[in-house]
């Protein structure tokens, strides 16, 4: 009998991963965290989908320090104006990403409708 058996730790048995949107940044971080590149690149491309609407995700990629991917979440804000603006993520913003996202001079949608999303 052994007292000590070896086993293989296996840290992923394959590659593929399903992530959803409403956990990408959360892998994403943890992707980060434990570097796996591939990960971290295939959850930066999941948070900048239309999918995603890339409101919750461009609060989180600010809170991570992560520059390229919040630059990503604004160009597809920019491409997806009004799916955006009507996320249920979009009420949760905190006021500095609010701010940056109602400045913008490219968002795709009539100065009326961006006031009432404000408002709401």
């Amino acid at each position: 009998m052994h007292l000590c058996k070896k086993e293989r730790l296996t840290t992923f048995p394959s590659d593929e991963v399903q992530i959803g949107p409403e956990t990408v940044m959360t892998v994403l971080y943890t992707a980060k965290k434990y570097a796996v590149p591939a990960l971290e690149k295939a959850c930066s491309h999941l948070a900048t989908t239309p999918y995603v609407t890339s409101l919750p995700p461009i609060q989180q990629a600010r809170l991570f320090d992560e520059p390229q991917l919040a630059a990503l979440c604004l160009e597809t804000i920019d491409k997806n104006t009004a799916d955006s603006l009507a996320a249920e993520g979009f009420t949760d913003l905190d006021n500095s990403t609010l701010c940056m996202v109602l400045e913008r001079d490219t968002l795709r949608i009539r100065e009326a409708k961006l006031f009432e999303a404000a408002v709401r």
